[in-house]
């Protein structure tokens, strides 16, 4: 083990770059507003609850709708299967997730098929907006959280 980690650089991004919880809020707003002006294709994948209000927040143009937990064993190939269908035709598109742990193998697996994508864990940074329950103990307070938010609709 000690070779691999020194033989190899290892790149580290921040897991909750997306969420709520700390660091340059300016700079999240500003990256989910450019990610809502895009003209790429927007796909976001999650579950039905977080959809219906995403769909108009981030002007989302096909969802794949996944169950809220514990289906990556018996269904993940189906449901990346469905995604693999988006992606189609040679175009980038912006790929959105929010499907827990599945985020990364999808992203894994949609690398190596369709690389040219942009591909982000959005993790559960909407929860508190589509879901209206508090996910995380760090978060910002309500209050705050849709002042933000109100900030990418306009």
């Amino acid at each position: 083990i000690y070779n691999f980690y020194h033989r190899y650089k290892l790149n580290f991004v921040n897991y909750h770059k997306f969420m709520f919880l700390e660091g340059d809020y300016e700079e999240k707003i500003n990256i989910f507003k450019n990610i809502k002006n895009s003209k790429l294709k927007k796909i976001y994948v999650c579950n039905k609850d977080l959809s219906i209000k995403l769909k108009d927040l981030l002007n989302i143009d096909t969802f794949i709708i996944v169950p809220f937990k514990n289906w990556y064993d018996e269904k993940g190939e189906y449901y990346l299967n469905l995604l693999k269908k988006e992606l189609k035709n040679n175009n980038k598109h912006i790929i959105l997730f929010s499907s827990g742990q599945t985020d990364h193998i999808f992203i894994n697996k949609i690398k190596k098929y369709k690389p040219n994508n942009i591909m982000i864990s959005i993790g559960s940074g909407f929860d508190w907006y589509c879901l209206d329950k508090k996910t995380r103990s760090q978060e910002l307070t309500k209050e705050e959280y849709i002042s933000y938010i109100n900030k990418i609709i306009l």
